[in-house]
């Protein structure tokens, strides 16, 4: 009895064991990450935001054109429709950058990398690549 109850227990984990194997390796394939997006793709998936003059932190001014870089096209449309709060937020944003620090290619940067962060706490659910600034004056 206590033999027929052991070969009963291996053949239950023999076929639990297929089971698992089969639903693992044919029906979830794993078939690895998703492909990168073409050149074309991440073209197409930039928003330029309409160039923008406002004011930096100490007195100075700025102009300048933004460009972010959506990862899919569900953010793309993500970022044009929230095209006025990203304006707000660059604005915002400037007012707490000194003009003198702009005009730096750190500085740059530094703005560039603030944007990114508060676009994507803004847009939580979006894929957002970059950002980049094609063209600033500030004085």
């Amino acid at each position: 009895m206590k033999k027929l109850f052991l070969v009963g227990m291996l053949l239950l984990m023999v076929v639990a064991g297929g089971i698992f194997a089969y639903g693992y390796f044919v029906v979830h394939k794993h078939d690895g990450p998703p492909p990168k997006p073409s050149l074309q793709q991440l073209k197409a998936w930039q928003f330029e935001l309409p160039q923008i003059t406002a004011n930096t932190a100490g007195g100075g001014v700025a102009q300048l054109t933004v460009v972010f870089q959506a990862g899919n096209a569900a953010s793309l449309s993500l970022l044009k429709l929230a095209q006025t709060q990203l304006s707000s937020l660059l604005v915002s944003t400037l007012l707490t950058i000194p003009g003198k620090e702009l005009k730096t290619v750190q500085g740059e940067k530094i703005l560039e990398h603030v944007l990114l962060d508060k676009a994507k706490a803004l847009l939580p659910t979006s894929s957002l690549l970059s950002v980049e600034i094609p063209q600033m004056i500030v004085q």
